[in-house]
């Protein structure tokens, strides 16, 4: 019997393509068909339904993101400036909001 392939579209703020080689390379069940989506659009993806990369419907994705990219105030602590903690912890809320 075949093992079922698992495709899946991999969203990054960065370049990922060295995970998608290694997941598409893998031989190992489950058997994995990857898909790199545009460089740094991870938002933009999320939100739009009619996007190239969910024309296949693809059986998952992996959404990894620096919280620096989608947090303007997680940057701000990055450089130890007086963030505040409310305003943080709601841009977290709306990242997973549109990721879920």
């Amino acid at each position: 019997m075949k093992a079922k392939i698992h495709r899946g579209i991999l969203l990054a703020d960065f370049n990922i393509a060295n995970l998608t080689a290694l997941l598409n390379n893998d031989e190992d069940i489950p058997h994995i068909e990857a898909t790199t989506g545009p460089y740094d659009q991870i938002i933009p993806v999320l939100i739009d339904a009619n996007h190239h990369v969910w024309v296949d419907k693809p059986d998952f994705a992996v959404v990894w993101s620096r919280p620096s990219s989608v947090s303007a105030i997680f940057k701000q602590a990055l450089y130890l400036q007086h963030v505040p903690v409310l305003e943080l912890l709601q841009e977290v809320d709306d990242y997973c909001d549109i990721i879920i």
